[in-house]
């Protein structure tokens, strides 16, 4: 079988660094899980201990039950509500049985299109708060939440998690954001496999591979590869892989022009070259014609 090209990419990452690997990654943020543990003979004193604990802004949503039995979905199941408060969104929670206890299943808002991980995990622990854990306690059930945070290389190699990268991709691509992906995979594929592609209408045209300083490369270096030592023959680096993708209707010159003044606005004035250098790109640059050998 013909394996993509960042697959390949990211095995011979994985061999050639595999006796390296020393360091861990990043915590990856995730949603927490809820799990009721304890004696079968007493699950009808944990349901109503459950349902007895819930008071305001927590209350038991009976009817959400219906709609769930209505699905024909087998188990046990008991739904709560939270009315939104400041610092928690409105949303409803469904508790279902799950082997030899009760999990929370999921919870989704009342009013927004989606929770964050911060937001649900808020939720979650207020669930256990409130509710589950005296209603534990009551019923003789032990109450169990899993961290907020993954260690990547607790599900795969260290060897691999060296080999991937956090990617945030913005611009005219239909799913902007922080996009985990091999180290070493060109714009395109970036674009197309993590991005959603171009958005309706827009064509690639540039990118910046690496933040504000990391240059500005036409789309005819669409795949190259994006790592820190594969950009230098082209005058860019990689950086902090904040990638911002242009369309035919941007204007590289535009993007030029734009972030030189966010180089003049932000420079500290300690030093002449940035002080006084930045203004005079950005004359340099709004000038008509160009003088390429001053800039």
């Amino acid at each position: 079988m013909d394996l993509p090209a960042w697959v390949r990419k990211i095995a011979l990452s994985c061999v050639q660094q595999n006796d390296m690997m020393s360091t861990t990654s990043k915590p990856l943020d995730i949603f927490r899980d809820l799990y009721l543990r304890g004696p079968a003979s007493s699950a009808s004193t944990l349901s109503q201990a459950l349902k007895h604990r819930a008071v305001a802004p927590w209350r038991y949503a009976k009817e959400k039950e219906e709609q769930f039995r209505e699905l024909d979905i087998a188990g046990d199941a008991l739904a709560f509500e939270r009315a939104a408060t400041p610092g928690f969104e409105a949303a409803g929670l469904m508790l279902i049985a799950d082997s030899d206890s009760l999990k929370v299943a999921n919870i989704v808002p009342l009013e927004l299109s989606e929770l964050s991980h911060r937001e649900y995990n808020a939720i979650l622990e207020d669930f256990a708060s409130q509710i589950a854990r005296p209603a534990a306690q009551d019923a003789g059930y032990s109450v169990e939440i899993s961290s907020s945070t993954l260690q990547l290389e607790s599900v795969v190699s260290l060897a691999v998690t060296e080999a991937l990268r956090r990617f945030s991709v913005s611009g005219r691509v239909n799913k902007p954001g922080v996009h985990l992906a091999p180290a070493g995979i060109t714009l395109r594929e970036l674009v197309h496999a993590y991005a959603g592609g171009m958005t309706e209408g827009h064509t690639l045209y540039a990118y910046l591979p690496g933040g504000a300083s990391g240059g500005i490369l036409p789309a005819s270096l669409a795949d190259v590869p994006l790592d820190f030592d594969t950009l230098a023959d082209h005058g860019a680096f990689v950086g902090s892989m904040a990638v911002v993708v242009l369309g035919q209707h941007d204007k590289a010159r535009d993007a030029a022009l734009n972030l030189m003044r966010f180089f003049e606005h932000e420079s500290c004035g300690q030093c002449t070259p940035c002080r006084a250098g930045t203004t005079k790109a950005v004359e340099l640059i709004q000038a008509p014609v160009w003088d390429a050998a001053l800039l």
